[in-house]
């Protein structure tokens, strides 16, 4: 059986225009009439980006127990956006249950190909993907040691057949797309090592600075802290005296404190970076979207925007981030960190180094804070039981509420904004949300917002029925182990927002069909833009058969999930729906 794409159920007299008329017929085809149907095929672009005119807010509310409470509606919360109570646009309720993948069986089949020795069908579809992210780039030996043999446990005890379980590392090293093969997770976790970069290590110098001293010296001038750090230099470079010293103890502590602080932005926005990539990764993948994020933590006090672009773009995703400190129980001994070896300065200067090393194991987690609580996630800090860490962070919460608003006035300037969400009635209730936004630094125009609801509507595991629309498919095998997979969708006119313009019914209808395979990964897309110019006949008589799409896929054996999504432009609906179809292999 042939296939046309783009096959529209018409009278004959009408035609769909694919493409542009042959330079020579430009005269012509000015003078042509415009056709009732154009379809215009292009190359769908999915790439994440944060919504300039809309703020999501995923809550979690728990009661003195910690447990989530569900049955809240819209009317029960207040959103606050620098102190000024804004409108919710949005509200929906998330839960930690999967969410089925409906099947659709093909109309008609081939001979089913036979099996390639060793390879098992398998028609479980995902229902949740996890993703671990070690952040190899700042952790020391000894978190990596007992946080990987956590992990190990936790694969064994904690996943089931339709989880998919991804390894990443903040370095790049030893990665591991999604898979169900367990032996190849747990021999990359064997295999994880710190990966610290040439820009985060320190280079050999016997003047140690930490992170946070270097901040305060660079950054904030801060006489006390540069105190410490020419007191650092003396004991290190000049015997513990000033008097004839072979450098100049201050200007070396301020060019150490720049060069240390440079080192570590240049980590911390490599591991932020990362993040947001898997971020986008996950987003194309069907189901449940989670993000367990090992980490010490790290300053982070320059990357407020990078950070609020983050929390952005996962909860646009539907992504949580969980995330877990692979410090464990820290504690401060006399002299300094536990962790660290040697003595620390005497006196008064010791003390206030000790407190800035304090001060810091309490900042370094401001980064991994942010990110969980902005996602509806946990963070488990301050225990050296991991197994219970992993179990805590590798579920989801029961009930979850996400809200989105469109702020008043908004001004294009990348300032912050703090935002609040309070309960109308929320005695012994605690609430859990991001705790503000950068504004964009530009406005975004109607043409990325529609192929920002597109993409959304593509990537989200949820349904949308805001249009009648059914969807068919069928498949036929061109050679003993490849085949073409037909997607015909068919959009019912009687529930589309058209206008009349003279003698036309105009309307325009934005269509997506994505193909998934069976591990979430995006194997393609395909986007029409179908413009109507319907006169009061053809209308009449699509009203009662409907406007049919057809998209052709080359395909393999195996089980695939289809998107398909469909935007009214004159209404603004969309009609989002995934469905399975299984291309079997012979016995």
């Amino acid at each position: 059986m042939i296939l046309v794409v783009g096959l529209i159920f018409l009278p004959s007299t009408l035609f769909v225009q694919q493409t542009a008329p042959p330079q020579g017929a430009a005269a012509s085809a000015q003078s042509a009439p415009a056709p009732e149907i154009a379809t215009q095929e292009t190359k769908p672009e999915f790439v994440l980006r944060a919504r300039a005119n809309e703020v999501l807010v995923r809550v979690v509310v728990r009661d003195a127990q910690g447990k989530s409470v569900a049955n809240l509606t819209k009317d029960d919360f207040r959103l606050l956006d620098n102190g000024k109570v804004q409108a919710i646009r949005e509200f929906s309720i998330e839960t930690g249950q999967p969410t089925a993948v409906a099947p659709v069986a093909p109309r008609e089949r081939a001979e089913a190909v036979r099996a390639p020795q060793g390879v098992k069908p398998s028609n479980a579809l995902p229902a949740r993907f996890v993703a671990l992210y070690f952040d190899d780039t700042f952790m020391s030996f000894e978190d990596v040691v007992r946080t990987r043999s956590a992990a190990t446990r936790y694969l064994k005890t904690s996943i089931t057949p339709g989880d998919r379980v991804g390894l990443y590392t903040s370095s790049g090293v030893g990665d591991v797309e999604f898979t169900t093969d367990l032996s190849a997770l747990d021999e990359a976790l064997a295999k994880l090592r710190p990966q610290p970069s040439s820009s985060v290590q320190q280079p050999n110098d016997p003047v140690n600075l930490s992170d946070y001293e270097s901040y305060l010296i660079s950054e904030v001038q801060d006489p006390q802290a540069l105190e410490v750090g020419v007191a650092k230099v003396i004991e290190a470079l000049c015997g513990g005296t000033a008097k004839a010293c072979p450098v100049n103890p201050v200007e070396y502590a301020k060019r150490k404190a720049r060069s240390t602080w440079e080192r570590t932005q240049f980590g911390s926005r490599q591991s932020l970076r990362e993040l947001l990539t898997l971020v986008r990764r996950l987003s194309a993948s069907p189901g449940q979207r989670s993000i367990v994020w090992i980490s010490p933590g790290f300053l982070a006090m320059d990357q407020t925007s990078e950070m609020s672009s983050l929390v952005d773009q996962a909860l646009r995703a539907r992504v949580v981030i969980n995330a877990l400190d692979s410090r464990g129980l820290w504690a401060m001994v006399p002299g300094g960190d536990a962790s660290q070896g040697g003595p620390g300065l005497p006196g008064r200067l010791g003390a206030e180094e000790a407190q800035y090393a304090h001060a810091a194991q309490l900042i370094d987690s401001d980064v991994m804070i942010a990110a969980a609580s902005g996602t509806g996630g946990v963070f488990f800090h301050d225990s050296n039981d991991f197994d219970a860490g992993f179990r805590t962070v590798g579920g989801l919460p029961e009930v979850a509420y996400l809200l989105s608003f469109s702020p008043e006035n908004l001004k294009y300037d990348g300032k912050y904004h703090k935002l609040s969400v309070q309960l109308v009635n929320g005695r012994g209730l605690s609430v859990q949300a991001r705790k503000g936004y950068n504004a964009p630094s530009s406005a975004t125009d109607s043409e990325h917002a529609v192929k920002e609801d597109l993409q959304e509507a593509v990537f989200s595991p949820e349904e949308r029925k805001d249009l009648p629309l059914e969807v068919e498919t069928q498949f036929f095998m061109t050679t003993p182990t490849d085949g073409q997979l037909s997607v015909m969708t068919r959009v019912d006119l009687n529930g589309v927002h058209l206008h009349k313009e003279q003698q036309h019914n105009i309307d325009e209808l934005a269509m997506v069909t994505a193909l998934f395979d069976n591990n979430g990964n995006l194997l393609e897309g395909q986007e029409k833009i179908v413009n109507l110019r319907l006169q009061d006949a053809t209308l009449n008589s699509l009203l009662r058969k409907g406007l049919q799409i057809v998209w052709h896929f080359k395909v393999k054996p195996g089980t695939y999930v289809i998107r398909e999504v469909v935007r009214d432009d004159g209404s603004g609906g969309i009609t989002s729906l995934s469905r399975t179809v299984e291309i079997p292999y012979s016995n």
